[in-house]
């Protein structure tokens, strides 16, 4: 779960990385528009811009690709191991105490 949260953290990273590049830029790519295509058609005709664009989404794409594959992995497990719920969070386990009698020695 760690590692998962981790590259879901880096995804994010990139994304508002992207987004802050062009908006210093003045360029906006708005949080429900943030596809590769609108991007690429906010950098159109800015080298530097295209380059670092180019080089973002492309870093953005082997997360994502990474990320889903370990989704994939995290939910089989899931499935698989009664322990952990859908999410692939441990579910907490109850754990049976016999009563103690304190007063015997």
């Amino acid at each position: 779960m760690t590692a998962r949260k981790l590259m879901q953290r880096k995804l994010q990273d990139i994304e508002f990385s992207a987004r802050g590049i062009l908006r210093g830029f003045s360029r906006s790519a708005k949080p429900r528009r943030r596809s590769a295509g609108r991007v690429k058609e906010l950098v159109a005709g800015h080298p530097h811009l295209e380059a670092i664009a180019e080089s973002l989404l492309a870093a953005r794409l082997a997360v994502q690709r990474e990320f889903n594959r370990l989704e994939k992995q995290v939910r089989a497990m899931a499935r698989t191991d009664q322990s952990y719920d859908a999410g692939g969070a441990l579910r907490s386990q109850k754990i049976e105490r016999s009563p103690r009698n304190y007063l015997e020695t």
